[in-house]
């Protein structure tokens, strides 16, 4: 019986793993993802970024942070990049709505 209640768990987990995995949210979020990895001048600017933050970690400069914030901007500008950066976030907060309900769950089992 108690391995039934573990799988039939188990099974209604995954079933909503799948359900995320179906959701407009998510497939689009994965599409875009998918135009970014593609992306040349997104991919160029991304790892200018990366470098420039590296370098500001060794050596604060404040010329340095100015020319992070130009990059920063560039890449925002990007209308490709600024709409995957809206649906990461719709994403992650579908995300974070799933997880406090499973919280709040859990709590209350464990208080009863």
């Amino acid at each position: 019986m108690e391995n039934y209640m573990n799988n039939n768990v188990i099974d209604e987990i995954n079933n909503l793993i799948n359900s995320i995995k179906d959701s407009n949210i998510y497939k689009e979020y994965k599409d875009l993802e998918l135009k970014i990895s593609k992306n040349e001048d997104i991919k160029l600017l991304i790892g200018d970024i990366r470098t420039l933050n590296k370098r500001l970690v060794k050596t604060p400069s404040i010329d340095l942070e100015n020319e992070l914030k130009l990059k920063m901007k560039e890449l925002n500008d990007i209308p490709l990049y600024s709409e995957y950066k809206e649906k990461l976030d719709e994403l992650n907060n579908l995300l974070l709505v799933i997880k406090n309900k499973m919280d709040s769950f859990v709590k209350e089992l464990l208080i009863n």
